[in-house]
């Protein structure tokens, strides 16, 4: 089979692993030789906006998680996120007023930040489910760690901290030490 259509690689943002360095640097890891061994250029970090592979972004915050034994990684990322992070989207979540707004902006722009995973919102017996995931075959529990604290943590600080989930679920078994999950969650 010939195609003349060549293959799309999904892409995130090179802000996608902003503070890898210090949260690899706290956790024991040179982040030099991470990034170069996941095939990253650590200069294309230098630019947010610079699209990078998704998996190899997907792969170094496993290795990393692997290799340093925290299996929180991608949590610890996602604590040292700022609104700034979500580049020119940031200038919109500031001026939402809600937890629901803030949502809501995230899900009809987030093509803005990756074409690589999707966030969702659905009503439930009057409970808001905020959705996460990734499309595509790639899985990546510390990906998916990243995405939803990052979320949770940008709900929070637009609206002044007055916002934090109910409950935050995942598909995977727990890790035996869920200190940085109620941290970044707030929720038990």
């Amino acid at each position: 089979f010939v195609s003349e259509r060549p293959l799309i690689v999904p892409q995130v943002r090179a802000a996608s692993l902003t503070n890898y360095a210090g949260v690899a640097r706290f956790v024991g890891l040179d982040s030099l030789r991470m990034l170069r061994r996941a095939g990253i250029d650590p200069a294309l970090l230098a630019d947010p906006d610079r699209m990078i592979s998704r998996r190899a972004a997907a792969g170094l915050l496993e290795d990393s998680a692997r290799e340093s034994g925290c299996e929180s990684f991608g949590l610890l990322m996602a604590e040292c996120r700022t609104l700034p992070d979500f580049g020119a989207l940031s200038l919109l979540l500031i001026h939402e007023e809600t937890a629901r707004g803030v949502v809501e902006a995230l899900v009809d722009y987030q093509g803005l930040l990756s074409g690589a995973h999707a966030v969702g919102l659905e009503e439930r017996d009057g409970t808001a489910i905020i959705c996460t995931e990734f499309a595509g075959r790639i899985s990546s529990p510390q990906a998916i760690d990243l995405l939803m604290g990052t979320i949770c943590r940008t709900i929070s600080e637009v609206v002044g901290g007055r916002w934090h989930p109910e409950s935050a679920h995942f598909v995977r078994s727990p890790p035996p030490d869920l200190t940085i999950h109620h941290r970044i969650f707030q929720c038990a």
